[in-house]
């Protein structure tokens, strides 16, 4: 189960404490834990909200969201957006059948899936960014998280430990895996939402 710490609520009020001594600076909150039972979990899925974080008037837990984007941007000059981890996969979540099946995860030359090590008891196993955005999977999961964050109102998303990793069955290398975060990188361009990340490594072209 998850561990509470702040509810949209709270949230909105941080923001416009945040507001008052930046004497109404521009500012990006990017929110963890939003999804499914909070942080980190639920990768490659991001596309439902925790609703344990809504506020009491609200239907569900997306309409509060929405509410507190809106009202940061308006009143406290704040774009809301969330924290996503686009590499990551995990037994538990929603579209690891999927992937599976569809062979979209990195592998060792063994078969096993590719990881470099646990949360939460649960291996980091990693999604193939290659075979994904060659099955068409990668503009699928955008376009879904696009909507339901409503990004395209605010223009930005962050990756969590946006990261190139081999998949050495089908002999892709962590260049290759660059070319497909670029083309990924483009495609939300594209929609007009802007990329934020940390481990920024081997864009060099």
């Amino acid at each position: 189960d998850c561990y509470i710490t702040q509810n949209f609520e709270t949230v909105l009020n941080n923001i416009r404490k945040i507001d008052a001594i930046s004497r109404g600076m521009n500012k990006i909150v990017y929110l963890v834990g939003w999804q499914y039972n909070g942080h980190d979990d639920g990768y490659p899925a991001f596309f439902s909200f925790n609703e344990k974080l809504k506020r009491p008037e609200d239907a569900t837990a997306r309409d509060s969201y929405l509410y507190v984007q809106k009202v940061a941007k308006e009143q406290y000059n704040t774009n809301v957006s969330v924290h996503i981890n686009v590499n990551d996969a995990y037994y538990s979540s929603p579209l690891w059948d999927l992937y599976a099946e569809k062979d979209l995860l990195s592998r060792n030359n063994d078969g096993s899936y590719y990881n470099n090590g646990k949360l939460l008891g649960m291996p980091h196993n990693k999604v193939s960014l290659c075979r994904e955005w060659e099955a068409g999977y990668t503009a699928w999961r955008i376009d879904e998280v696009t909507e339901v964050c409503n990004l395209k109102y605010v223009n930005t998303v962050h990756l969590d430990a946006f990261q190139p990793h081999p998949n050495r069955i089908h002999g892709l290398t962590k260049e290759d895996e660059q070319v497909a975060m670029r083309k990924l990188i483009r495609y939300w361009r594209n929609l007009g939402v802007d990329v934020t990340t940390e481990f920024w490594q081997g864009f060099s072209r």
